[in-house]
């Protein structure tokens, strides 16, 4: 037959089993968040320096982007007749 002591023995050996277990799960979490943040983080600054760049070069673009819809416009006019 079992006794008590060894009733409670098992029960605490459960116990901080589980406790380690989640204690290992939420650093898991924990991570996976700090890596999420980190990530957002990089995204952020990489959007900054296109919007940056965008707003430095915005006459070569549109120049650019206007050629290229002319030439486009005159193919399909070419191409009708």
């Amino acid at each position: 037959m079992v006794g008590i002591g060894e009733l409670i023995l098992v029960s605490n050996l459960l116990v901080t089993i589980s406790l380690l277990v989640v204690t290992v799960y939420r650093a898991k979490i924990e991570r996976n968040q700090i890596k999420t943040i980190v990530e957002n983080a990089n995204a952020m600054q990489k959007l900054r320096k296109l919007r940056v760049l965008i707003k430095t070069e915005k006459d070569i673009i549109i120049e650019n982007f206007g050629r290229e819809t002319y030439a486009f416009l005159l193919e399909v006019i070419n191409d009708e007749n």
